[in-house]
């Protein structure tokens, strides 16, 4: 077979049905190449320059950790939770 007109997707597919065990450096090396070669940044077609996020995120305040967690704004000293009184006995009907 003539490796220029092998598909290379199918090519990936022959290799990985290979157990790994059993693939030779020179099947490793060309399985590595392949993945290389068709990873979404180095395909023929792929844009030269990143496409750019048209609606970014608006940035985070990472200076303050407080802010990071709380997004309420809260004055004053902490409030102490309130304590429920004891329940009565139930009187026997």
């Amino acid at each position: 077979m003539n490796d220029a007109l092998i598909d290379p997707k199918r090519r990936i597919k022959e290799l990985r049905a290979i157990p790994e065990r059993d693939r030779t450096d020179e099947q490793w090396d060309e399985l590595n190449e392949l993945e290389i070669q068709l990873a979404p940044g180095n395909r023929l077609n792929a844009p030269m320059t990143p496409m750019l996020n048209k609606n970014p995120a608006p940035p985070r305040n990472n200076n303050n950790p407080k802010k990071m967690f709380h997004n309420k704004k809260r004055s004053g000293p902490p409030q102490q939770q309130q304590q429920k009184p004891p329940k009565k006995p139930n009187p026997a009907v």
